[in-house]
């Protein structure tokens, strides 16, 4: 009433995501505060293909600190975490290959990428800019046991019954921060192609 709002809806973020992406069935890998893999069907959410990571933006900015610390570069206030965050968003990508292109960094700097710092000091990263959204895929880089989004998006769509896999594996929109990398899109389509059935079409709905 405060702000005239005639009208209100509340909904689940997955869903409206894939209504946006013009898919009203899915499957919907959103990055919030974690990262989640859901299956939807005609708007509602099933609830038993519904998996969880503890693992999202904050995570992978605090990973890119403690790789940065390694280096003798420290961000500790919130101020200095502010611009990793902005490192990581404006020069991380995706790996299409991960153990590629770290034989690529080793041996040559064409992935080198400078940040100019607030004092002016400029800051180089390498093999970084990959190293960080690859935590996505491989928790393990930081210690955690779980599995990596790929496949926790593959066993979400497998919980379903099989006469509806099809259209799951034919609309898996990723949603939110994380999932705004370069070359995501093409990476996860990879990942998933390689566990599904060779029969099934996959296709990956990327944030444009």
């Amino acid at each position: 009433e405060t702000f005239n709002t005639p009208a209100m809806y509340v909904a689940i973020q997955a869903v409206l995501s894939l209504y946006a992406s013009g898919a009203p069935r899915g499957s919907c890998w959103t990055a919030e505060m974690a990262l989640a893999t859901r299956a939807h069907l005609r708007g509602y959410a099933l609830p038993h293909a519904i998996l969880r990571l503890d693992l999202a933006g904050r995570d992978l900015t605090d990973n890119l600190v403690k790789i940065l610390s390694e280096r003798g570069h420290s961000f500790t206030t919130t101020a200095e975490r502010e611009i990793v965050r902005d490192i990581k968003e404006t020069l991380c990508f995706t790996a299409l290959d991960f153990e590629a292109e770290m034989e690529r960094a080793e041996h040559s700097s064409e992935l080198e990428k400078t940040y100019e710092l607030p004092d002016g000091q400029t800051l180089t990263i390498g093999n970084e800019r990959f190293r960080v959204p690859e935590v996505l895929f491989q928790p393990s880089l930081i210690g955690s046991e779980s599995e990596g989004v790929h496949k926790l998006t593959y066993q979400s769509i497998m919980k379903c019954d099989s006469d509806i896999r099809k259209s799951l594996y034919s609309n898996i929109v990723l949603s939110g921060g994380s999932t705004m990398y370069a070359n995501i899109q093409e990476r996860m389509q990879k990942e998933i192609a390689s566990l599904a059935p060779s029969s099934i079409s996959v296709k990956v709905i990327a944030p444009p």
